[in-house]
């Protein structure tokens, strides 16, 4: 399937700082949303690893796992809008499009207005 007809998948990871003066996000890693296209969930979790890792991060988690038909499309919800964002970055050309990196734990990615 060329590229340009895959899905996007978006899920939220969890990752840490390869090295060891970095720090992202706090003591316990930060969380973010990522999408990236692909044409089955375990090609875009292979994916989410091989690019934090190419930026020297570690994935520790991956949740919260949907393709872009899956979300809603309402830019009143912050999650939804943060999602549409990133599926803008994908259409411009990106190969991939991360969103804000929350600290651990203290985001609510899963509120719904």
């Amino acid at each position: 399937m060329a590229r340009g007809s895959q899905i996007i998948w978006i899920g939220i990871a969890h990752i840490k700082s390869k090295g060891p003066k970095a720090m992202v996000g706090g003591v316990n890693g930060a969380e973010a949303y990522i999408a990236i296209r692909a044409d089955k969930e375990d090609e875009f979790v292979s994916k989410v690893t091989a690019v934090f890792g190419q930026n020297s991060f570690q994935v520790l988690g991956l949740r919260s796992i949907e393709n872009e038909f899956d979300v809603p499309k309402d830019l009143e919800n912050p999650q939804a809008a943060e999602k549409i964002e990133l599926f803008k970055r994908l259409a411009s050309g990106r190969v991939f499009a991360w969103g804000t990196f929350y600290p651990h734990g203290e985001y609510d990615f899963e509120h719904k207005s």
